[in-house]
């Protein structure tokens, strides 16, 4: 049995560390009572035959006690009982299922999904009593995976398939299996056997590196780390966010921009220590009204071989430039009377929301686009044609054929822009696009003389006024 192994051969008089950084619990895991890990989303009734996929690939603990029709065991894989624990196959078609709606003869197990050692939503931190701490977003991704002197939890009563990712090395002081702890040079040995190599993938060259000494001053991980720092944020890249400010920061240890501040200081120039630092930077933070609005993380990282302090300081809600003011601020009374060499300090921009991809052009281009071409097609519509040619900004576009296509290019043929909206009321008035005459242009009717258009106007004020207007017939028309 697995877990009598883990007792049996690995653990033997371990001793938890009395000081630990931190403790780190792995996140993803699966059980045979878990309805996400059927096909039915429900568990198996006693009625039913129970199937496993061929090659499992892990090991499964199965319930103390189980009631099945039947099952088909997989070809590569472990399933575990506990000492107590008993199978009852049951014969009664008749058996009374949680899922009375389903009546499969056949209940299917999920093949287990597995998930990398080297990603930090992955693991989650806890307290002493297993509950999980408030996430710190000021805390690098190298910071946030276990740490030299970390103490590594995996959940008990729970299976899990770790993907190591022919990573050379894994950092933690202790971890414990099936609350069970067990040293990081028992662990390289476990990864070798068949039982560990089922739960821890890609394990056979791994190293484990420990170090439960001097862990205030130390960095989280020793060198060299590169390669497992680039396999890191190979993973990481899927799940950053887009910053919500100008000029996104990237601190040391980190694998996405983020919005805050930063700050570098050489310890050795310097003379600093990270206890002390921390014990003054604490109560100022508290002093200034800021620790519940804002995330910080002060720790060491290793910069060409030269071990530095790093202050992060993140907005807790949205982004609105407090951690920037908060480092301004600790910098100027705090920070520099500590560091006078070799400090760098790195300030995101003002917030900033950037839109989808493409949604610029969707919202400012497209609109923009779309108002300009219905002008130019409104202009062309109502540009004059001549001689079937199109003239719209000083071009000439022949209109091709068929001649059917002249005919309805020839139609929209109109003298004024604004024709085709004139007052057509037969009131007697006249509309404005009748009177307009412009030079060079001929009209519907033949043109009149003086005489006929004096009589014209005789004859519609007479209409009008219904008065004798016969003396305006004697009018000089010369003067």
């Amino acid at each position: 049995m697995l877990r009598d192994f883990l007792l049996l051969c690995l653990v033997s008089n371990f001793m938890v560390p009395a000081i630990s950084s931190g403790i780190k619990q792995w996140v993803p895991n699966f059980s045979f009572t878990d309805p996400r890990m059927w096909t039915q989303a429900h568990l198996p009734c006693a009625d039913q035959l129970i199937l496993f996929p061929a090659y499992f690939y892990t090991a499964l603990d199965l319930p103390q006690s189980l009631t099945i029709r039947g099952t088909v065991l997989p070809i590569f894989g472990a399933l575990t009982l506990p000492s107590s624990g008993q199978i009852n196959f049951n014969n009664d078609p008749a058996t009374n299922c949680e899922a009375s709606n389903s009546r499969d003869t056949v209940a299917i197990f999920k093949r287990p999904e597995r998930h990398f050692w080297l990603l930090s939503h992955n693991w989650r931190e806890i307290d002493q009593d297993g509950a999980p701490m408030r996430i710190n977003k000021a805390i690098p991704h190298l910071d946030r995976i276990p740490c030299t002197f970390d103490e590594v939890r995996f959940p008990q009563d729970r299976n899990f398939v770790v993907d190591l990712q022919l990573t050379p090395r894994v950092d933690f002081a202790i971890i414990q299996l099936h609350a069970q702890y067990v040293q990081p040079m028992e662990f390289e040995r476990f990864l070798l056997n068949r039982d560990g190599q089922m739960m821890f993938k890609n394990g056979e060259m791994v190293r484990v590196r420990s170090d439960q000494e001097d862990t205030e001053e130390s960095p989280c991980h020793a060198e060299p780390f590169q390669y497992s720092e680039v396999l890191l944020c190979q993973n990481e890249k899927d799940f950053c966010e887009v910053p919500q400010c100008l000029n996104p920061i990237k601190p040391r240890g980190f694998c996405c921009d983020i919005c805050g501040a930063s700050l570098l200081m050489d310890m050795q120039k310097n003379h600093l220590s990270l206890k002390i630092l921390r014990n003054v930077i604490d109560p100022n933070l508290r002093s200034l009204g800021e620790a519940h609005e804002i995330d910080y993380f002060l720790g060491i990282v290793v910069i060409e071989g030269r071990n530095f302090i790093q202050l992060v300081i993140t907005d807790v809600e949205e982004y609105d430039e407090k951690s920037t003011k908060v480092m301004k601020a600790l910098q100027n009374s705090i920070i520099h009377p500590y560091a006078q060499e070799n400090v760098n300090l790195t300030l995101s921009g003002r917030p900033y929301k950037p839109s989808e991809r493409r949604s610029f052009w969707n919202f400012i281009f497209l609109p923009f686009l779309s108002v300009i071409s219905a002008l130019l097609l409104i202009y062309a519509y109502y540009y004059k044609i001549d001689d079937g040619k199109l003239h719209v900004l000083t071009w000439e576009i022949p209109i091709p054929p068929p001649e059917r296509l002249r005919s309805i290019f020839t139609s929209w043929n109109s003298q004024f822009i604004f024709a085709r909206f004139e007052n057509t009321r037969d009131d007697g008035e006249t509309s404005i696009a009748e009177l307009q005459i412009h030079p060079g242009t001929s009209t519907t009717n033949p043109p009149t003389s003086p005489s006929d258009e004096v009589e014209s106007q005789i004859q519609l004020v007479t209409e009008e006024k219904q008065e004798d207007v016969e003396n305006l017939l004697n009018v000089d028309l010369d003067h």
